[in-house]
């Protein structure tokens, strides 16, 4: 029998932290923070609901509500606990995916992994950070935790440390599986919140001498990246002048009418050629603000943070800043066969340790976002 599944945004407290704001309503990038989690879900083909508990919920159309039911001896919600409460008893779902509404960046890939992993039997899997930090209010539940979280309000124990420690819940690393701890940013304080609308994407370029193969690492670690459900942009610079618009083409007609910019849309992506000197990478970075990541590449005499790669047979050296660089690639490598680079006083990756560069990628990722303010 195919299994019921469904994915629960949970409404924050009184946000006292905030001033009373109802969290679920503040807005980043355009969106509010329910409107985007609830995408994420829409995307994964889940039905979604919408938890409510101190403010009234969200003006979403079509999102459906589902009220904490009332818990004898207490005057309003009792938190998380109520929520996963109410939502089993008033749904039909064997599975439900629960995310709270102060977690903006949550990404569909946080839910879809945990449901892959999940096996009868298991009551919960939740998160586990780098830092060892758990997040139960981002796990997927089973039905099957139910007596146990009855058993616990009926005690008015409303810890959810504690209800875990009574059924079978794992925890999944987010290490393991190279899920960026930024994803988790909670956003529980002015501070915290104006933090995310500081927040610009990280930055990061794959810099070396001509033919060291640049072009094919980033390639291969976008397709890495991505594979986990990353959003990675690439800069790419072209030292010599290309043409833009294909002769021919209703954009290149306009180019040679005397229009000085063109722009070709569909509901899917659009294409902008514009004619303008002194560019330069930055420019571009606004047009990615969603990016988890913006890799660049080239730009080896910059100061950006940078992977430097490194040949035997093409020069050999490196050439880039050496305070720009946080980690080589190479084909050096030692009497054992590690790759190593004389002097280098950061990691050394072979080209074919791309599991590596990858996580070390994810890791730039979280501290940048933690120097900028995130609270992980």
């Amino acid at each position: 029998m195919e299994l019921k599944c469904g994915a629960v945004i949970l409404a924050g407290g009184r946000g006292s932290r905030f001033g009373g704001v109802n969290k679920a309503e503040l807005s980043y990038l355009g969106k509010s923070f329910c409107g985007r989690i609830r995408e994420e879900f829409d995307r994964l083909g889940m039905d979604c609901f919408f938890s409510a508990g101190a403010y009234p919920p969200p003006e979403e159309p079509g999102l459906k509500v589902i009220p904490d039911l009332p818990v004898e001896g207490e005057e309003g919600p009792i938190g998380p606990m109520g929520g996963i409460l109410s939502c089993f008893e008033q749904t039909q779902c064997d599975l439900l995916f629960f995310v709270s509404c102060d977690m903006p960046l949550f990404h569909r890939r946080m839910a879809a992994r945990l449901l892959e992993l999940w096996t009868p039997g298991t009551d919960a899997l939740v998160w586990r950070t780098r830092s060892g930090r758990l997040q139960p209010l981002c796990g997927l539940y089973a039905r099957s935790c139910l007596p146990a979280l009855r058993e616990c309000v009926e005690r008015r124990d409303y810890r959810l440390m504690h209800f875990l420690e009574k059924i079978s819940c794992i925890q999944v690393e987010t290490s393991a599986e190279q899920i960026p701890d930024f994803w988790f940013c909670n956003v529980n304080s002015k501070e915290a919140y104006e933090a995310l609308s500081g927040f610009c994407p990280p930055v990061l370029a794959v810099s070396g001498v001509k033919n060291t193969g640049k072009t094919t690492l980033l390639e291969r670690l976008v397709e890495s990246l991505t594979g986990r459900g990353l959003r990675v942009a690439v800069v790419k610079h072209d030292g010599h002048d290309f043409e833009a618009d294909v002769p021919g083409t209703d954009s290149r007609r306009m180019q040679e009418a005397g229009a000085y910019g063109t722009v070709v849309y569909s509901d899917k992506r659009y294409l902008a050629v514009k004619e303008q000197t002194g560019l330069c990478a930055a420019d571009f970075f606004p047009l990615f603000p969603e990016a988890d990541l913006i890799l660049l590449e080239g730009q080896k005499y910059s100061s950006y943070p940078k992977l430097e790669l490194v040949r035997r047979e093409i020069g050999g050296q490196p050439v880039c800043p050496r305070e720009t660089v946080l980690a080589y690639v190479t084909d050096w490598t030692d009497e054992g066969g590690r790759p190593c680079l004389r002097g280098a006083e950061v990691p050394v990756f072979g080209f074919d340790e791309l599991e590596r560069v990858a996580a070390f990628a994810v890791d730039f990722m979280d501290g940048e976002a933690r120097r900028g303010g995130l609270e992980l």
